[in-house]
């Protein structure tokens, strides 16, 4: 069951991720595939839809988002540069059986939309989930929302600064991000197929 205004516009959306991907690296994309753990410590609770396990439907995001995995781990020194490349998962997901699921979508860039990822963000810094839903579906932050990260933490943001800090720039059209929050939204992946770049 989907909470959102538009029903018929997130079916569709929805319907958008039935072949989705995951930018990771190299050194864990078969660890992905061979079976998503949400309780595993590389997932993130601080993160715009809460702890879950996130795709696109656009393979050029996906590998955006892996080349940003790569350029950290080399940062943290996990990997040297050389040891670890950008990698894209491509995942199939069955969206009848996941629609069946609870979950939310956002179709506009409003206060709602922005005001559950502060919630989401603010929770996750103490390790918790804001929200039980199986999945969620919505526009993808701007990546400014990571540098408010310790003003979000302190609580010392307004909620109007937070939204127009993380709308994203429009020049890329409009860029979703479904996240999948149970394992039941997890067990509705057919299938994952490692693309390497």
């Amino acid at each position: 069951m989907i909470q959102c205004i538009g029903v018929d516009f997130v079916s569709n959306l929805l319907k958008s991720f039935a072949t989705s991907y995951h930018g990771t690296i190299d050194k864990w994309a078969h660890s992905i595939c061979e079976g998503i753990n949400l309780n595993a410590t590389e997932i993130r609770y601080v993160a715009d839809f809460g702890k879950g396990f996130y795709m696109t439907n656009e393979f050029q995001r996906a590998l955006t988002w892996a080349r940003s995995k790569r350029d950290f781990v080399v940062f943290r020194g996990q990997f040297k540069a050389e040891e670890v490349r950008p990698t894209v998962v491509k995942v199939e997901v069955d969206i009848e059986a996941l629609m069946r699921l609870q979950g939310i979508a956002f179709e506009e860039l409003d206060q709602k939309w922005a005001d559950f990822i502060y919630q989401c963000r603010k929770e996750g810094f103490n390790h918790k989930l804001y929200h039980s839903f199986d999945y969620v579906c919505g526009w993808i932050a701007d990546k400014n929302v990571a540098k408010l990260a310790n003003r979000i933490r302190r609580s010392s943001v307004p909620s109007t600064e937070f939204m127009a800090s993380i709308l994203p720039s429009l020049f890329f059209g409009q860029q979703y991000q479904l996240s999948l929050n149970t394992s039941k939204a997890v067990w509705c992946i057919m299938k994952m197929e490692v693309i390497y770049v």
